[in-house]
């Protein structure tokens, strides 16, 4: 992931190694990873930007949202 400023100057970035085959829990987990990071770096506005359509909804609906992501998504909703 790449961090960046409302002028598009480079605030920081990461890598994350990821054990998961399913695309769309790969995207769910670098997301929840990104506001996390957001989060501790003090960032009060994030842009996600990723390849799944169903990313935004997620964050609307529980139900979207696997068992195994439950805590993490819970804990970036008291954020977003």
């Amino acid at each position: 992931g790449i961090f960046r400023n409302s002028r598009g100057a480079f605030l920081g970035c990461f890598s994350h190694s990821l054990d998961i085959s399913i695309a769309f829990h790969a995207e769910l987990q670098v997301s929840f990873l990104a506001i996390e990071i957001a989060q501790g770096k003090g960032l009060d506005q994030l842009w996600l930007k990723g390849d799944s359509l169903s990313l935004p909804q997620v964050f609307k609906s529980h139900l979207l949202v696997p068992w195994r992501f439950q805590n993490r998504w819970i804990n970036c909703l008291s954020y977003t």
